[in-house]
């Protein structure tokens, strides 16, 4: 991707922070506390550079010294000492500080050091050591590029670092003599504060590239922030709306239509008798809350009995045992559930004082389970168990829970059941029907 000026100099919006704007020269941000994360984050940068940087340049070193061996081998012990000694002062600082827990930290100012002393070393070699001063200026340009390109020190560090050996060269380089050429002489002198000058002004861009860099990782790590929170609200969606498995099925299916046979479930339907009176006398908000409360302790129950809630419709409530996961005791489950609803049923009309009953039924065997819809997802139960268990709610007793045989059959001797008898159903005909009671004593 490329950078424009205008992509740089304009304000970048940070969700939920001031705007990152940089300031006129490139070498802060406006924001005092963006500019306090940039340098943190630079100093992790320039902390495994220093570590990379003193690598090359003791291979720079064991070369310059085999150099040195060659052209002048009279001069090879000073060099020696010189470079040894430095070396071994860089690789147990970089060392010793290394291991610290705040080496980020000290990154930079270690860096501004290290290259300080290689600066100043270099010069004492070519001056002091091998009288060789075109080494000094060959030398410090590697110096001067490892400042600003290797360890990435901000312009103004930067020049702090490299002021003293190009000062030092300088000074040293104008009185040397007798010099066999004054113009190289001259040359020199001045080419090393010169490409000081150049390398500082390319320490600059690089300087306005890595905030541009910091800018857009800033932006791209809130932007992945904010679509992982995204992704999930939209799964807690999903998963409030349709059962965990069926959600994590829809989301990686290719099809639209998701369909299931179960074998063998429990469904069952509740309503709530005397709410329709309740709402012709009670205000909409007040009406609502209540119907909130009520529907509430049944999703808790439901959860606590591994029942799955599939809709509310009106005062009416409908549930599974035995889907979308296959369960051994769904008959069992879905008895205890109805149990546990007319006990918090009954809890409810004695604290509100409000004439509610809940007339449950249960019908037991096979349905087809699915989602429907494109736009508003739906997990839905078809088949004759639901038809079933429907006709057993409308035809049972208020604050009483009728089973079909069905579901009769596959409840054990822990719970009370009592026979009702043949009801004329709707659409059914003739069935056998009971009642449970509750848990055998």
């Amino acid at each position: 991707m490329e950078l424009s000026r205008e992509h740089v100099s304009r304000p970048l919006e940070l969700s939920g922070r001031e705007n990152l704007t940089l300031a006129a020269f490139g070498s802060r941000f406006s924001d005092p506390d963006v500019e306090r994360d940039y340098r943190r984050w630079l100093d992790r940068f320039v902390a495994v550079l220093v570590k990379r940087g003193v690598v090359a340049a003791t291979f720079i070193w064991v070369a310059t010294l085999a150099l040195v061996a060659v052209a002048v081998p009279e001069r090879a012990m000073g060099a020696t000492v010189l470079i040894g000694g430095m070396e071994l002062i860089i690789l147990l600082t970089v060392g010793v500080l290394g291991r610290r827990p705040d080496y980020d930290r000290l990154a930079v100012p270690l860096a501004m050091g290290l290259n300080t002393l290689t600066g100043l070393g270099t010069v004492v070699l070519a001056f002091r050591v091998i009288d060789a001063p075109v080494v000094s200026t060959a030398g410090l340009m590697v110096v001067l590029a490892f400042a600003f390109t290797v360890f990435r020190l901000r312009p103004s560090l930067g020049l702090v670092a490299v002021v003293p050996y190009v000062v030092a060269h300088t000074v040293l380089m104008a009185s040397y003599g007798p010099y066999p050429d004054v113009s190289g002489q001259i040359i020199s002198a001045v080419a090393v504060p010169l490409v000081a000058v150049s390398t500082a002004m390319l320490g600059f861009f690089q300087d306005r590239f890595a905030r541009e860099t910091f800018v857009l990782e800033r932006l791209n790590a809130q932007q992945s922030r904010d679509l992982e929170r995204e992704r999930l609200r939209s799964d807690l969606l999903l998963k409030s709306i349709l059962p965990a498995d069926v959600a994590e099925q829809l989301k990686t299916s290719s099809s639209q239509a998701i369909a299931t046979t179960l074998d063998e479930v429990t469904v069952l339907f509740a309503d709530l008798v005397g709410f329709t009176a309740l709402a012709g006398r009670l205000k909409a908000d007040v009406l609502v809350q209540l119907l909130d409360e009520v529907f509430r302790e049944f999703d808790a129950l439901a959860v606590a009995y591994g029942v799955e809630k599939i809709k509310t419709i009106g005062d009416a409530y409908m549930a599974v045992a035995g889907a979308p996961r296959p369960a051994k005791g769904h008959a069992a489950a879905a008895a205890d559930l109805a149990l546990a609803m007319q006990e918090a049923v009954a809890r409810l009309t004695q604290r509100l004082g409000e004439p509610l009953a809940l007339r449950i039924g249960l019908a037991s065997g096979p349905a087809v389970a699915g989602v429907i819809g494109t736009r508003k997802f739906a997990y839905d139960l078809w088949g004759d168990t639901v038809n079933t268990a429907s006709r057993m709610e409308s035809h049972g007793a208020p604050g009483a829970i009728q089973l079909a045989a069905s579901t009769r059959e596959r409840l054990g001797p822990e719970f009370t059941v009592v026979e009702r008898g043949e009801v004329d159903v709707k659409g059914k005909g003739v069935m056998r029907t009971f009642w449970l009671e509750g848990r055998a004593r």
